[in-house]
């Protein structure tokens, strides 16, 4: 027997089952690794370790049942140990620190663990530590700082309060997680981590960082994410050439102590949720390398122009800035911007120069509610392919529209005007604002999904929307038109169909046979529908509230 893996099996009788793979395995020569999550009890977990001394490999996952870990100084093969989720083990034995080959220890989870009283210094050859989850624990051994082979320790999750001082003999730890801990602040000792890449402190209560974090000449990554007691970060982060990946979101950071041409591998960088975070530094514009900014539900109130120099710049969210009304001239030289997204801000107005990020894939602006009209230029955007802005003030499209060659999804969704009754018309109970569709709008050629639901579109819709021959979800719902073109069946794609509310709406012509999901949910007027014998897949068709229909041919066929 080599491995034996029964976790998360079908096995029903685990009683069985226990004795005879134990008579089993005493009657047989055993290999070098147990795999037995979730089956056993202290005393199955007892035999085993009584039958060969060579074990290298025991992974013993999800062993609810057992309570303690018997003598392990015979062992001394052992390389890997796996505890986790062996929710009521209290104490890691003392035993564990004669494992002189041990390379991997896991007790993630062990919920219940609190005591780590072992002296670890025959532990020379371990890599990774794992005591994430283990909430009840609150101290680590004193000379931690003896596992010189140590690369990676997790401790996400625990009570520890305090790093011990020997921490600073860890030359190769790679991989600090802190994640969750009741941590205030780190040893002054940190910088001398020389090999640590990976700094985890989210979540933590840590009021201040040292400013020795700044020797971390390999840090690769700083996550502070909601470390809400943290207010400032010092200067000598300027010093980390190694950094490629700065998290702060949701910390109580006031401001960014960026230097010119600082930060050379910095390629992410996300402050969203800072909520004291009110100004960006004229330097952010130095970050050379710089792929991703996030600076959503920020209280900035201005991007400054130096962010046009940002010239590998792929993602810039500014979701939920609520100070924000415009953004800069020089957001036209960010010309690698593949995403943007405003969605929710206050932006009042795009500049001209927005028309020259030829670049842009996506652009997010739903809910923009204070914008008014986009820039003339705005058919510039030959990359643009999907186009989210729901609930704005446009009303108006620019005639340059129609040049956006390659838009697949255009969402331009209205608050639906109320109406008192099926009877009203367009100024009786609300006065609309009509969306004014430039002529330009049918060489869209590329568009699939159109959300065009409360244009306050009136009258009839153009013929001309037959030319939008890709489109496979078309939402025209709460609109005035009161009829549609006979043309509409050459949208020979279309999917999915929406009219809801379309009160004036009389008669439906002849559909595209490949309709999925037609809506005509109260057309209070609607009195006719064409034969739908011809849509063999329609699988969703509502009429409610259309009273005056009073048949529906071909609906036999369906």
């Amino acid at each position: 027997l080599s491995v034996l893996d029964l976790s998360e099996s079908g096995i029903r009788q685990v009683q069985t089952l226990r004795n005879k793979m134990v008579s089993f395995l005493l009657s047989c020569s055993m290999g070098k690794h147990i795999v037995l999550s979730q089956i056993l009890t202290v005393k199955t977990f007892l035999c085993f370790f009584q039958v060969d001394e060579n074990l290298k490999v025991v992974i013993l996952r999800g062993c609810h049942s057992l309570e303690a870990i018997p003598d392990l100084s015979n062992h001394e093969a052992l390389e890997k140990l796996v505890f986790e989720q062996c929710t009521l083990l209290v104490k890691v034995p003392k035993s564990v620190g004669n494992l002189r080959k041990l390379i991997h220890l896991d007790f993630r989870r062990c919920s219940k663990l609190s005591e780590f009283l072992v002296d670890v210094s025959g532990l020379k050859l371990l890599e990774k530590l794992f005591l994430s989850g283990c909430s009840d624990l609150s101290v680590l051994p004193e000379n931690i700082g003896a596992m010189t082979s140590l690369k990676e320790l997790l401790l996400d999750g625990t009570a520890i309060k305090n790093l011990p001082e020997s921490i600073n003999r860890l030359q190769n730890l790679e991989i600090l997680s802190l994640r969750g801990c009741k941590i205030q602040e780190l040893p002054l000792c940190i910088g001398t981590l020389k090999s640590l890449e990976k700094l985890y402190l989210d979540d933590t209560a840590l009021k201040n960082l040292p400013s020795s974090i700044g020797d971390l000449k390999n840090l690769q990554d700083l996550h502070l994410v909601r470390c809400t007691s943290l207010s400032k970060i010092p200067d000598s982060i300027n010093e980390l050439k190694s950094l490629k990946k700065l998290f702060i979101n949701g910390s109580a950071v006031e401001e960014l102590p960026l230097k010119p041409s600082s930060l050379p591998s910095l390629y992410d960088f996300s402050a969203g949720d800072c909520k004291f975070l009110k100004q960006v530094p004229s330097s952010i514009g130095r970050l050379n390398s710089l792929l991703q900014l996030q600076l959503s539900s920020t209280p900035i109130e201005a991007l400054p122009e130096e962010i046009g120099a940002l010239h590998f710049i792929r993602e810039l969210e500014l979701r939920n800035c609520k100070f924000l009304k415009f953004l800069p001239k020089s957001i036209g030289d960010m010309d690698t911007l593949y995403s943007l997204n405003l969605e929710g801000s206050n932006i009042e107005e795009l500049p001209e120069e927005f028309g020259k990020l030829e670049k842009l894939v996506e652009l997010r602006m739903s809910n923009c509610k204070m914008l008014k009209r986009l820039p003339e230029s705005f058919g510039d955007l030959k990359s643009l392919h999907r186009l989210y802005m729901k609930e704005t003030l446009v009303s108006e499209l620019p005639e340059s529209f129609g040049n956006l060659s390659n838009l697949m999804v255009l969402e331009m969704l209205k608050k639906p005007l109320f109406r008192i009754s099926e009877s009203n018309v367009p100024g009786t109970s609300e006065e609309p604002r009509f969306v004014e569709v430039p002529n330009s709008f049918s060489q869209l050629l590329k568009l699939e999904e159109l959300d065009a639901c409360s244009w306050r579109i009136s009258g009839k819709i153009p013929d001309d929307l037959e030319k939008l021959s890709c489109l496979m979800k078309l939402n025209l719902g709460n609109n005035y038109f009161h009829s549609l073109p006979s043309s509409l069946v050459k949208l020979s794609n279309l999917q999915e169909f929406s009219l809801r509310d379309c009160r004036e709406l009389k008669r439906l012509p002849p559909l595209p046979c490949k309709l999925e999901q037609l809506n005509l949910a109260n057309c209070f007027s609607l009195e006719s529908v064409s034969d739908l014998s011809e849509l063999t897949i329609l699988t969703d068709l509502n009429l409610t509230n259309c009273a005056k229909v009073v048949d529906i041919p071909g609906l036999e066929h369906l």
